[in-house]
């Protein structure tokens, strides 16, 4: 039997932002860089918007310099197509 759950259009959030975070991240500072915390945790927002705000929040209590790291998905100049996709996602 497949049960399903109502969510009523209109959610009230009660916790801001930032409670949410460290809800579900306490103690990010010293387990930012624990693979095992991070893949175990997960926050779901109804809109980019949201999601945009707390990538924002969560990635400024992170200490150090900022990089971001570029990839591609095909290689200039490969008419023959020698480099697919798979492999290049493989090597990133």
């Amino acid at each position: 039997m497949t049960r399903y759950a109502h969510v009523q259009q209109q959610l009230t959030i009660i916790f801001t932002f930032i409670c949410i975070h460290d809800h579900i991240f306490p103690q990010l500072d010293l387990h930012g860089w624990d693979a095992s915390y991070m893949v175990e945790r997960a926050i779901i927002t109804p809109t980019n918007d949201d999601v945009q705000k707390l990538n924002d929040i969560i990635i400024n209590q992170f200490s150090g310099e900022e990089h971001n790291l570029l990839s591609f998905d095909e290689v200039e100049g490969d008419t023959y197509n020698l480099y697919q996709q798979e492999f290049l996602n493989s090597i990133a």
